[in-house]
């Protein structure tokens, strides 16, 4: 094995260590969080770590084992267009006002029927001609042009994917921003910067194999990507653990008539939020906590957000 194979394997094992870890983090504690906000969150962002998880393993496995990662392949190509789905996921809920609908499992399609197509037509493709495929010694094998046509590919697609479902994130978050620009305190930072940061790796990231010819020069610089994304996860992961984002009150006024389109605000009847909030004060008495802080308090009390308590 060459020294530039065991520095890959040794790169590509960070960011398996950190999904795992991240992943029993959001397992572990799960069964702490008192909002069904943060249990939702939490389960997303459990799923998004497992499906990179599985992803980074199917890569260690195609540097390893070309032969095994023939047999694995439908699974890599579900995790890597699934974790850009469930992404998106994280962000349309993290970003979501009032006015919003659900998060639509049409989503989840393509990432479904893409590798499921692989799987069953890989059934009827020798082993031989997959492996000759995988290692690029023939990229159009007699018999099996259009199979390699799709199967080549597949990390081009996964990418395009990944750069859509940002894209369409980092719309929702100006969308997001703008609205709490209109309606939230000028006082208060908006919660969600450190979502815009994420996006922004995320972007950086994808724009990382326009500099292929600098990474080539040394074997070193493979692992410059490796650590975007371990930051990319602690920076996820943190603010997951620790509600630094905005819960929206339940919609206590009266409903919209049929056939309007109400423009999405972050918050409704805050008087009437206020009032309870001094109630739940005087009766759990929360302040007495000298580490006490705001998003403890909305943790404890669900009906407000963190950005409108200075309020």
């Amino acid at each position: 094995m060459g020294i530039h194979k065991v520095i890959l394997l040794f790169t590509y094992l960070f960011p398996v260590i950190s999904a795992l870890t991240c992943c029993l983090l959001m397992l572990f504690t799960y069964r702490d969080s008192v909002r069904h906000e943060e249990r939702y969150l939490r389960r997303l962002a459990f799923y998004y770590y497992l499906s990179t998880l599985i992803g980074w393993f199917c890569v260690i496995v195609f540097v390893w084992s070309p032969s095994f990662f023939t047999r694995i392949n439908p699974l890599c190509c579900f995790s890597l267009l699934m974790s850009s789905v469930i992404f998106y996921h994280l962000v349309f809920r993290l970003t979501r006002v009032d006015g919003d609908g659900c998060f639509s499992s049409k989503h989840y399609l393509l990432p479904v029927l893409v590798p499921s197509l692989l799987l069953v037509w890989s059934m009827f493709v020798p082993s031989d001609v997959r492996l000759v495929i995988v290692e690029g010694h023939d990229r159009e094998p007699t018999g099996y042009v259009w199979y390699a046509y799709f199967y080549v590919p597949q990390l081009f697609m996964a990418m395009l994917f990944c750069l859509a479902y940002t894209l369409l994130g980092i719309c929702r978050y100006y969308r997001c921003w703008s609205i709490w620009q209109r309606e939230g305190t000028r006082e208060s930072h908006f919660p969600l910067r450190w979502l815009g940061i994420l996006l922004l790796l995320f972007l950086f990231q994808l724009c990382m194999p326009l500099f292929e010819s600098y990474f080539v020069r040394s074997n070193w610089l493979d692992f410059v990507p490796i650590l975007v994304l371990l930051v990319q996860y602690t920076l996820l992961a943190y603010h997951i653990l620790v509600g630094n984002y905005m819960v929206l009150s339940p919609r206590t006024d009266n409903s919209p008539l049929s056939g309007e389109n109400p423009e999405p605000v972050l918050r409704h009847n805050l008087s009437l939020d206020k009032v309870e909030f001094e109630n739940y004060l005087h009766t759990y008495k929360p302040y007495l906590d000298p580490e006490l802080k705001m998003a403890d308090l909305s943790r404890g009390y669900a009906r407000i957000a963190p950005i409108f308590l200075p309020l």
